[in-house]
């Protein structure tokens, strides 16, 4: 779906929910950060955990595309994984919440 298809309360909508979800991963991955900090005592403790987090910020940046041409594959894969819900979605279009849900289905047949 094109940018042009989105109106600006939708857009709206999605920056503030894509907003959220993104600030709340953070927000674990910072918990989890300082979790596994305390444990590292040598300098290879330190490079693996540098390593793990270099995935974890591979993870995110793949999973979360901010361009509205990718926002509802990003939301499909967030409710399939029970991040966002349907609630969340009301004032998106009829359309644009039923692909959300196509893509939640189609993921988690994969």
């Amino acid at each position: 779906m094109s940018q042009q298809g989105w109106t600006n309360p939708e857009k709206e909508i999605a920056r503030n929910l894509y907003t959220k979800v993104v600030l709340e991963e953070y927000d674990e991955i910072i918990k989890d950060f300082k979790k596994r900090a305390q444990k590292v005592k040598t300098r290879d403790e330190f490079w693996e955990m540098e390593r793990y987090f270099e995935e974890v910020h591979k993870d995110l940046e793949a999973r979360f595309d901010p361009r509205y041409s990718q926002i509802l594959f990003v939301f499909g894969s967030l409710l399939r994984r029970g991040r966002i819900n349907n609630e969340q979605l009301k004032g998106l279009s009829n359309e644009k919440i039923n692909e959300i849900h196509r893509i939640a289905e189609l993921s988690y047949k994969e």
